[in-house]
């Protein structure tokens, strides 16, 4: 192209870069010799060499949860709007996988990082903080690491939850939840609905614990539960994921004298799709999943405007949504 133009590799990166150095004579002559050539300048190299980027990277446990799903519809509206593209990796729930991703993402400097973390925030997260790249981490209150953070409140997703079932009448209660002692989210919903329980002495419970996020590990826990003498079944069954919920359901279609919710209420969480193939609609604990996404663009945004970016923390709050799993006249409940 310089030579075709007849002028120097230096005069012509000014034309492109910074066309108000060169005389209006050369600028016109480099620009012929650019139609010429039916050059396409590539952007995405040049802002890797001057160490700027319109790509945002994400790090997302799973693909397979819907909740992530939509998480990663909010980030991607929302950085389209603003004129930004996004790249997603899966970390498949493996903690050296997802220090790998963001090692990548920090090799190519992108203009800023989200992370959903598999389970506690990596401390490399305040490395990268330090280094300039914008950083945003979900579903866990970063205020500790000195990084902005977007979560849901977990723990009221719990209370909601709990609430629920002991106000439609609910005496024997059984919480299915994760037995990850180091996943922040699970633990977040089981505490908020045992502050619930805690001051209702008429209201016993019972905790089981499962080690897979599944339908069938749901199902086979539900099976267990039905398979009980019938005062030693519970009447409630709060599950901190909609697909153990959905499984505990479906273990109701082999258990012919037993109903939900006339005899057994149930309430997940999450709100995923499952609620549309449930047995019955599932009640459920909505999160805000997709305005989550979005106000973790905005996070980073604002922190890429300001040279020296204040930590956000934006938490949102949960919704208990009544679906008929749980929703019996409430005098069918009292007095069992």
């Amino acid at each position: 192209m310089a030579s075709l133009a007849g002028v120097s590799v230096g005069t012509v990166s000014n034309v492109l870069n910074s066309p108000d150095r060169v005389s209006p004579v050369l600028v016109e002559r480099v620009r012929r010799s650019i139609d010429q050539l039916g050059y396409v300048r590539n952007e995405a190299a040049r802002q890797l060499r001057v160490g700027q980027s319109t790509t945002i990277g994400f790090v997302v446990p799973s693909f397979h949860d819907p909740f992530h799903e939509e998480l990663a519809r909010g980030i991607d509206d929302e950085a389209s709007a603003r004129g930004l593209s996004v790249l997603v990796g899966s970390s498949g729930g493996d903690s050296v996988r997802e220090l790998n991703l963001l090692s990548l993402f920090e090799k190519y400097r992108l203009a800023g990082i989200i992370i959903a973390p598999t389970e506690a925030p990596p401390l490399s997260l305040r490395s990268l903080a330090s280094s300039g790249i914008a950083v945003v981490v979900l579903n866990v209150d970063g205020e500790d690491l000195g990084i902005s953070s977007v979560s849901v409140d977990n723990e009221a997703a719990g209370e909601l939850a709990a609430h629920h079932v002991v106000e439609r009448g609910a005496r024997n209660v059984v919480l299915i939840t994760s037995d990850q002692p180091g996943n922040p989210i699970m633990k977040a919903r089981e505490q908020g609905a045992l502050s619930v329980f805690a001051p209702h002495r008429a209201v016993s419970l019972e905790i089981i614990r499962l080690e897979e996020v599944s339908v069938k590990a749901g199902l086979e826990a539900g099976r267990a539960l039905m398979a009980r003498a019938p005062d030693e079944r519970p009447d409630a069954v709060i599950a901190t994921h909609d697909l153990w919920a959905l499984g505990v359901m479906n273990s109701l279609l082999d258990s012919p004298f037993i109903n939900a919710p006339v005899d057994l209420l149930v309430v997940g969480c999450e709100d995923i799709d499952t609620h549309q193939i449930a047995p019955q609609p599932l009640t459920s604990i909505r999160l805000p999943a997709y305005e989550m996404g979005v106000a973790a663009v905005e996070s980073l945004v604002a922190a890429s405007e300001n040279d020296t970016p204040v930590p956000q923390h934006t938490k949102l709050s949960p919704a208990l949504v009544v679906r008929s799993s749980s929703s019996p006249p409430l005098s069918s409940r009292i007095g069992r």
